[in-house]
């Protein structure tokens, strides 16, 4: 996954795109449950955000 912790302005439009496809891809496991990526690190990593952990 290319998730990033920085501005967004520090990146190209290529890979600013592929943030962007990769939360979407992130929220929809999330929130739906989904299988994909489930155990990916980054997916953990934002699961435990929105849970408080």
């Amino acid at each position: 996954m290319r998730i990033w912790d920085i501005d967004p302005g520090y990146l190209n439009r290529q890979s600013l795109l592929g943030e962007h496809r990769e939360l979407h891809a992130a929220v929809t496991i999330i929130e739906n449950g989904k299988k994909g990526y489930s155990n990916h690190p980054e997916t953990k990593r934002w699961t435990e955000i929105r849970l408080g952990s």
